[in-house]
């Protein structure tokens, strides 16, 4: 990656290490360590994890981790996971436990001490799956192409290519879960989707406004030090700082990157920036003019960062590249010692959350969706009018907002008969068997009733009972929220004759 040189300062501070502009930087860049050797051919890290003070594992677009100590690099061993494939991320809640996803909707899970004899490699999402979180060695969300998420137990994980439709615009490029039951993704045309990956449903909101197609707006990564603050950064080099609670359409500050392909936030007032561009950016994200950025040597592009601690954090990318950073820590808001330790232990998580989907906590300032379980399915018996209630579901509008929009749609799958050369064959046809729209005041809530059409009701009828899917969702300025439900309906039951 050619570098801009009138856009980078270097100071020579010792031989092999260069450090950004004084006064202002917390790291000192040791020299790119070649890891899998020199040339343009090596394969480049798209992702790096390190889940303990003296393990990094990084994977590469030819289906490897590597695996190193990131106080001693030398020169690890490349051990392909997922042959023939790109990998886009990886997640290490515990050291001898890692997750990576790849360019074909793929999961791989495996030990990176023997990762040869234990990867576990299983279809996950259709299309490509492009990040992954893990915020606990039983518990995994992955999101990707056609705006899917999927939470899942790596121990067992799931060979299907499922996930749900969260709402958003575009594919999801990053994830972050602060905690279990909190996760925010971002999307390529500027949406951040909040939910809790042990629930269902999700909210969105459009916190980078989408001029078109091939804008340059994509929002490529998320770093979320605590459950009240999050960052993302764009393809702009700009970094976007907000609350997932209430993000609304915060401020982009720019960062003196040309493009920004990741983040890691050690610190509620400490983030490092993956710089396509081939620099060292660091910064406290709650002061936009903290934003230093220094050399690289040599000067490669990054496509993805992680820290041990704040004291140290690792740079991977173009080459099979990375450069240790280290340094003396921050000050916690409020005072206090500058921290230097390793990452809080991982939580151990639910015992066993399987593939189910994804909705939010219900949270201030927001419209909600209620009492839709999580993912299990509901059985309903329709009235003779076509409509029906699942008990316990409401629709809320957020008070002192805008008016919401309420849209319901219901899709079901029949059989039916085709014509063969020697007779008839049977298949199963998805069709939509109702939708609807309402408004909702501010302030008010209502009880959700879908309503079969006169066709849908005349389908349900003749089969007597029929699988569905119960879409909601309900938009209220710039904010989506979207519950996917399985229904069994059951037929009107006949009238009885006096």
């Amino acid at each position: 990656m050619a570098c801009r040189a009138a856009a980078i300062a270097c100071v020579l501070v010792a031989v092999g290490a260069v450090a950004p502009a004084a006064g202002a930087a917390t790291f000192t860049w040791g020299t790119g360590v070649a890891t899998l050797g020199a040339g343009s051919s090596i394969p480049a890290y798209n992702g790096i994890a390190c889940p303990s003070a003296t393990r990094c594992v990084a994977v590469t677009d030819a289906g490897q981790e590597v695996t190193f100590d990131p106080a001693a690099v030398g020169t690890p061993s490349a051990v392909v996971v997922d042959a023939g494939k790109t990998l886009y991320g990886v997640a290490c809640p515990t050291p001898t436990q890692c997750t990576a996803v790849d360019d074909s909707g793929h999961q791989v899970t495996f030990d990176p001490t023997n990762a040869a004899a234990t990867a576990n490699l299983t279809t996950i999402l259709p299309g490509a799956v492009r990040a992954i979180a893990c915020p606990a060695a039983t518990q995994c969300t992955a999101v990707g192409d056609a705006s899917k998420a999927l939470t899942f137990n790596p121990a067992s994980p799931p060979n299907v290519a499922g996930g749900t439709a969260t709402g958003a615009v575009g594919e999801l490029f990053g994830i972050a879960c602060p905690s279990v039951t909190q996760c925010a993704a971002v999307s390529q045309r500027g949406d951040l989707v909040t939910f809790d990956p042990t629930g269902s449903g999700f909210t969105v909101t459009t916190i980078v406004p989408d001029p078109a197609p091939g804008n340059n707006q994509n929002l490529n990564g998320i770093a979320c030090p605590s459950e009240t603050q999050c960052t993302a950064v764009d393809v702009s080099g700009r970094a976007l700082t907000f609350s997932p609670a209430a993000p609304g359409m915060p401020t982009r500050v720019a960062t003196g990157s040309p493009y920004l392909r990741g983040i890691a936030c050690p610190a509620v007032n400490l983030c490092v920036l993956a710089d396509n561009g081939g620099s060292s950016i660091e910064g406290d994200p709650t002061t936009p003019s903290s934003w230093t950025k220094g050399s690289l040597n040599p000067v490669r592009g990054i496509n993805s960062v992680a820290c041990t601690s704040v004291t140290r954090c690792v740079l991977a990318g173009l080459e099979a590249r990375v450069y240790v950073g280290t340094g003396t820590g921050v000050t916690p808001p409020g005072g206090g010692n500058p921290g230097a330790g390793s990452p809080k232990a991982p939580n151990p998580g639910p015992a066993s959350p399987g593939p189910t989907q994804v909705v939010p906590q219900p949270r201030g300032g927001n419209p909600i969706l209620t009492g839709f379980g999580r993912g299990r399915v509901r059985t309903a018996r329709v009235g003779g009018n076509g409509a029906f209630t699942l008990p316990g579901t409401t629709a809320t509008c957020a008070p002192g907002a805008a008016t919401c929009q309420l849209t319901l749609d219901l899709t079901g799958t029949i059989l039916v008969n085709r014509l063969v050369a020697f007779g008839t064959a049977r298949r199963t046809i998805k069709v939509r068997l109702g939708s609807s729209k309402r408004k909702i005041a501010p302030g008010r809530s209502v009880t959700v009733v879908p309503r079969l059409s006169a066709t849908g009701l005349k389908a349900l009828v003749k089969a007597k009972q029929l699988k569905a899917t119960l879409t909601l969702k309900i938009v209220q300025g710039t904010t989506r929220r979207t519950a996917i439900i399985p229904v069994t309906l059951l037929a009107p039951r006949p009238r009885r004759h006096s």
